[in-house]
């Protein structure tokens, strides 16, 4: 009896009649803004979908008004982080950060 060939590694290559198997194919890598900063990590935060819809509208409004530069909806985020954190240190109670945590 003959040995089944080999499916390792074909994936939709079988069903679409490709001859080359997977790893044989030439795979183009996906080209993503990354900022300017070389230091940054990836992190996860839960948004209301209202907000990631405020980002987004916003990030395109920019995008289409300043043409020339780049603009990264991590770096919006960024920048709102990094002012919200320095009111915060200048005023602490009486930020904005604390007012809208305790609700007063």
């Amino acid at each position: 009896m003959a040995k089944r060939a080999r499916i390792k590694g074909k994936g939709a290559a079988i069903f679409l009649g490709e001859d080359k198997p997977a790893s044989q194919q030439i795979i183009k890598p996906v080209k993503q803004y990354t900022g300017k900063t070389a230091n940054t990590s990836k992190a996860t935060f839960y948004l209301p979908i209202d907000l990631i819809d405020d980002l987004e509208d916003t990030w395109l409004n920019l995008r289409s008004k300043y043409r020339e530069k780049k603009v990264a909806k991590s770096e919006i985020a960024k920048i709102a982080l990094e002012e919200l954190i320095k009111e915060w240190k200048e005023k602490q109670d009486n930020s904005i950060l604390v007012k809208r945590l305790t609700g007063k």
